[in-house]
């Protein structure tokens, strides 16, 4: 039986990727086990991308999650096919990235990069800022991983389901903004025009497959051409923490 999927009024305009791990149709949970399965977008984009070798899929009961490198060996990460990259390009238009995790250790949520040296956007656990969540922009400076970024999301503490949404409501300043549980914590800037990314992983350090995230990944959505307003990230968190309490 496939979990409760909550209210559903979640906000879905402009959606560019939908990993949804309590929709059935997003997560197979009949190939697990396989060395590369998919993880289904339900965008009206379709992405194609795949789980690199063999993650923990569960869609029963009230928390359906896909777990990353807990059990050790080769990284398990999602690694979307790059005719679909486009997609996930936002340029100079808003945007924003939701996602619900469950996080046990390790660093690299999404990565966008494939060199160590490249300007694409990465986002990150920072073990030497209290394990805050870490974004670095575009061709910037990372934002939300300091006492100043983020005074009010310390996260020395990490395991349990935690809800984030990075929203960039223009490319003025401070209008990148951080949510936390539904609520806003902090805010940074993002003036860039991103182009294609050069890859694009979700769990772990994409130019080398190291640094993996260490955890449960519930869903993750990208908007592109829309930002979340506060009063939509909470319209989110309320629809859908029904499934994480």
């Amino acid at each position: 039986m496939a979990a409760n999927l909550g209210q559903k009024s979640t906000v879905n305009a402009e959606l560019a990727l939908c990993l949804d791990a309590a929709n059935p149709y997003s997560n197979p949970i009949s190939r697990q086990g396989e060395t590369h399965p998919p993880w289904n977008d339900l965008s009206e984009n379709k992405i194609d991308g795949t789980i690199q070798n063999s993650p923990t899929y569960s869609n029963v009961g009230a928390s359906s999650y896909i777990e990353f490198n807990t059990g050790g060996g080769s990284a398990e990460y999602y690694k979307m096919v790059s005719d679909y990259y486009s997609n996930v390009t936002w340029g100079a238009n808003p945007y924003a990235i939701e996602i619900w995790v469950n996080r046990y250790d390790g660093a690299y949520l999404l990565d966008m990069r494939n060199a160590s040296d490249s300007i694409h956007p990465y986002i990150q656990f920072n073990a030497s800022q209290s394990n805050r969540l870490s974004y670095r922009p575009y061709n910037a400076s990372a934002i939300f991983d300091t006492d100043t970024d983020q005074p009010s999301a310390t996260d020395t503490t990490y395991t349990g389901w935690r809800h984030y949404v990075i929203s960039r409501e223009g490319t003025g300043s401070n209008e990148c903004k951080l949510y936390y549980n539904g609520s806003f914590v902090a805010q940074g800037t993002d003036a860039e025009t991103q182009v294609t990314p050069q890859d694009f992983d979700i769990g772990v350090r994409s130019y080398d497959d190291a640094i993996s995230f260490k955890g449960r990944i519930g869903l993750f959505k990208i908007y592109n051409g829309k930002a979340l307003s506060a009063t939509e990230v909470l319209q989110n968190y309320n629809a859908t923490k029904v499934r994480y309490d």
